[in-house]
């Protein structure tokens, strides 16, 4: 959702919609050692304010389209934003449109996009497939401006939520595994693309504690 108006979290909630804000990003190693993939944390709002032309998450109790009613909003000036999150060694920029756009996903050479798809899932968005309006999109670049490999991008992002309360801003990104956080996001030995590792590779280019290393 992405609309040019404040509104109660209750205006929601009392329709039974479910509103989510956009909390963090993590990259978990999976337990097969397969390969890692990447959650987007989103924090249920029960109260508070939601703001105009801000990124948020909505999921109705029932399937099918859905007419509700608010009253008393606040209007802003509909402007097309974008709010970004960085890891160690990426970028991650969620988008709000007002009119609708295809092409999107054209460069995939330095940027990955995906958007929100019917199954709850962030995926790959296809150069032909048209975005609606009032809606966003989440753009994935390396911090260093350079290509991103294919078995780098993520097939899909899944969503992940955690708590609830008052509305949230976007934070920043921590890095954790499966085995916990990594409270600083600086400490520990990561790979270009923000993957902890559980030791120093034996050959390549690596992050520890902030510091990058060759060998």
């Amino acid at each position: 959702m992405y609309v040019p108006f404040e509104t109660q979290a209750t205006d929601w909630t009392d329709n039974g919609i479910t509103v989510a804000s956009i909390n963090n990003f993590h990259e978990y190693e999976k337990k097969d050692g397969s390969g890692y993939e990447t959650v987007l944390e989103v924090k249920k709002a029960t109260s508070g304010e939601f703001e105009a032309n801000t990124p948020y998450l909505l999921r109705t109790k029932d399937s099918g389209s859905k007419t509700i009613t608010i009253n008393n909003v606040k209007l802003h000036k509909a402007e097309s934003k974008t709010y970004y999150c960085m890891s160690m060694t990426r970028k991650y920029n969620f988008t709000g449109i007002y009119t609708p756009q295809s092409g999107l996903g054209q460069d995939e050479s330095s940027v990955a996009v995906y958007a929100l798809n019917k199954q709850g899932l962030i995926a790959p968005l296809n150069p032909s497939t048209e975005v609606g309006a009032q809606r966003w999109y989440l753009t994935v670049s390396n911090r260093n401006s350079s290509n991103m490999s294919q078995a780098s991008k993520s097939r899909s992002i899944s969503i992940d939520e955690v708590g609830e309360g008052a509305t949230t801003a976007i934070k920043g990104i921590q890095v954790i595994t499966n085995n916990g956080a990594d409270n600083t996001s600086l400490n520990g030995i990561y790979d270009l693309q923000g993957r902890k590792l559980s030791k120093e590779p034996t050959h390549g280019i690596y992050i520890k504690n902030g510091k990058k290393y060759v060998k």
